[in-house]
């Protein structure tokens, strides 16, 4: 099967060139909307959990 009967069985059992554009619109939109949602760090433990920092004592 060559490349341009492939794109043409792909346009006819599935509407693709009608669900890609809609299918990258929404990621732009996700992109732009949302662009810090995976920038914010998890943090590792609770922020009820106590850990131990030598800054927080006064060196002797």
């Amino acid at each position: 099967m060559g490349f341009w009967e492939g794109v043409r069985w792909l346009g006819t059992t599935v509407p693709f060139f009608t669900v890609l554009p809609a299918f990258v619109g929404m990621l732009v939109l996700i992109w732009m909307f949302m662009p810090d949602l995976p920038m914010q760090p998890r943090p590792t433990v609770p922020d009820g959990e106590y850990r131990f920092d030598p800054d927080d004592f006064e060196p002797r």
